[in-house]
């Protein structure tokens, strides 16, 4: 600051600029001082608010008396003064407005009194509104999650995620109703992924807050900031069948690697194929097994944690947690399902034109399909339902070759509506199409048997916990505590699993034979 005071004394020298080196250097001083009174009281104090101050020095002193008493009086509200000095730019380029926000009553109700731990730094209720200056459209994303702005507020329920309990399918059912999601792959990776997600879908209509299964506090800030008081919808399943889905999961990462392009695409330029080579290898778990493994049972310590999501919730965003049982979403309920939730959540009812895609397996055991396959200027795709966009227009080749609409019960073979009358009119590509295709689907099918083979049921889980008692006691404790909350609001879904109550039933013959109580007093 004294050198900024020479600096204005030698610009202006030829006007008798030394002549007030003097009130410079005074005022220099007087704004070390004003600087120095909070840097003393707050060692919140970061780069980023020496920057700011230093990028807004003039509005910084213009508004200091009243920054200085916001800042007091917030000063044993430690989260929002980090928030203040972590965006500090911001805070001063916008005070008035912030100030505002701050000294309200709404601010003292919502974030100080129940010392929230992520205050955020502008008035929500302005945000939602598009009329204001200030709003959720012109904010990125990125700087609403470093100012703790809670999600846009566009959303009348949300989707917890239950891992290995047809998560996938769900989101899939909610989007042939014109309902979606802000998700992608980077969703597991932070919580900060996951508020980056859903923030622009949230801006518009027709969207569902999609809340990830990871539950640590990496992803503590992101639950914190759904504000609005809405019905959260998560699915349980059987927690044998969710094991045998945990075991049998594959590598993603690994597979993709195998799966090579000339798979997914085949053009027919000959017939020299060595068809067994279209198939990738499917390696399982984090480990990269070739098969999935059962004694990977022994390692497991924890399953959806669904209890202390379920009690934090309720806690902290809402008390309406609704529980949708995964036998509801079976091929053959999971359209009646949904006809009654677009009732009871007020969204748009299934068309019965759509009806079959419920009826669609969502996640494949082997992540090959949609398989494109050209033939000279015809492209022909080997798909389920799920992997094809309902709006598009493709008319369904598979009874002309198979006499079904579906082979596999839910696997068809479709062709550009454009596309159908010129090729029925060349035979010569029609009859080479139907050959490469019918020798295809005959090796995908031999394929896919092996994969089917290769994983592990409920029943051979079963078995193997009936003669590792350790595991069976350690599995037992895991799902007590998984279902404390079913159990007492929904013990109707419980009875309806069939493994679990064989599961519980071998317990207690063990129990009867003091087996399992020996087990848990030895690892006391």
């Amino acid at each position: 600051m004294l050198g900024e005071a020479l600096i204005k004394a030698d610009q202006a020298k030829f006007i008798g600029g030394y002549f007030n080196l003097n009130k410079y250097i005074k005022e220099a001083n007087k704004e070390f001082k004003l600087f120095q009174e909070i840097f003393k009281e707050f060692d919140q104090i970061n780069s980023n608010a020496i920057e700011g101050i230093a990028n807004n020095k003039q509005l910084f002193l213009k508004e200091f008396p009243k920054i200085k008493n916001l800042l007091n009086t917030h000063k044993d509200y430690t989260p929002i003064i980090d928030n203040i000095f972590h965006n500090f730019d911001y805070f001063i380029k916008n005070f008035n407005l912030i100030e505002e926000w701050l000294l309200s009553n709404d601010f003292n109700e919502k974030y100080k009194k129940e010392n929230h731990p992520y205050p955020s730094l502008l008035d929500p209720k302005k945000l939602n509104n598009e009329e204001e200056e200030i709003n959720y459209t012109n904010i990125p994303a990125q700087l609403a999650w470093e100012m703790n702005l809670p999600l846009p507020d566009n959303y009348e329920f949300a989707i917890l995620q239950t891992f290995c309990s047809g998560c996938m399918a769900f989101i899939h059912f909610f989007g042939i109703c014109n309902m979606h999601v802000g998700i992608n792959e980077k969703v597991w990776n932070s919580g900060r992924e996951a508020y980056l997600a859903n923030y622009q879908p949230l801006l518009k209509r027709n969207f569902l807050l999609y809340i990830p299964h990871i539950f640590n506090e990496e992803y503590n800030k992101f639950h914190f900031t759904i504000k609005k008081n809405i019905k959260i919808l998560f699915i349980v399943r059987d927690p044998i069948s969710v094991i045998k889905t945990l075991i049998n999961h594959f590598n993603n990462d690994a597979t993709f690697v195998n799966t090579k392009k000339y798979m997914k695409e085949i053009k027919i330029e000959n017939f020299n194929f060595h068809f067994k080579n279209l198939f990738p290898k499917i390696l399982y778990g984090i480990d990269k097994l070739e098969k999935p493994d059962i004694t990977q049972l022994d390692k497991i310590d924890k399953l959806n944690d669904l209890e202390n999501k379920i009690t934090f919730f309720k806690k902290n965003i809402t008390k309406d947690m609704i529980c949708i049982n995964f036998n509801d979403l079976s091929k053959n309920s999971a359209y009646e399902t949904f006809k009654q939730l677009s009732k009871k959540l007020n969204f748009k009812e299934p068309s019965i034109e759509y009806e079959y895609y419920f009826k669609s397996q969502v996640v494949s055991k082997t992540l090959l399909l949609p398989v494109k396959i050209i033939i000279e200027n015809y492209e022909f795709i080997i798909a389920r339902p799920v992997n094809i966009d309902k709006n598009d227009k493709y008319f369904n080749l598979t009874k002309y070759i198979f006499n079904s609409d579906f082979i596999l019960d839910d696997i068809y073979i479709i062709i550009k509506e454009n596309d159908v009358n010129l090729l029925f009119k060349n035979n010569i590509v029609w009859d080479k199409t139907k050959t490469f295709i019918k020798k295809y689907i005959f090796y995908y099918k031999e394929y896919d048997k092996q994969v089917s083979c290769d994983l592990i049921n409920e029943n051979k889980i079963l078995n193997y916990l009936k003669e590792n008692k350790k595991s069976a006691v350690n599995i037992r404790n895991i799902i007590n505590k998984e279902l404390n909350f079913i159990k007492c609001h929904r013990p109707d879904i419980v009875a309806s699993w069939k493994y679990y109550q064989e599961f519980e039933k071998m317990c207690e013959e063990l129990d009867g034979k003091n087996e399992i109580k020996q087990i848990e007093n030895s690892s006391d």
